[in-house]
């Protein structure tokens, strides 16, 4: 699972930015994560599906399984929304 090729991930100031660079994406600008997300981007390269995210997720936070998948699935849903992922 991942971003697409014009899309670049950034810290700046201790946050983590998503800017699309492009006429590619359906979304203009750039968009601040929380840290939850922020992590769900650090695992979308080695992931192939959503429930590798979910899995290596659970080894990061304490919190049950439930949790993480909605956690997961609303941020993969708002970057496929934004016609940020492949």
């Amino acid at each position: 699972m991942k971003l697409k090729e014009n899309v670049i991930v950034r810290e700046l100031m201790g946050e983590t930015v998503l800017i699309p660079l492009g006429t590619s994406a359906d979304f203009n600008g750039m968009i601040i994560v929380n840290p939850t997300a922020s992590e769900i981007l650090k695992i979308m390269p080695d992931a192939e599906t959503r429930d590798d995210i979910v899995k290596a997720m659970l080894e990061i936070y304490d919190a049950d399984e439930e949790t993480v998948k909605t956690d997961v699935d609303e941020f993969l849903g708002q970057l496929e929304e934004n016609g940020l992922i492949e």
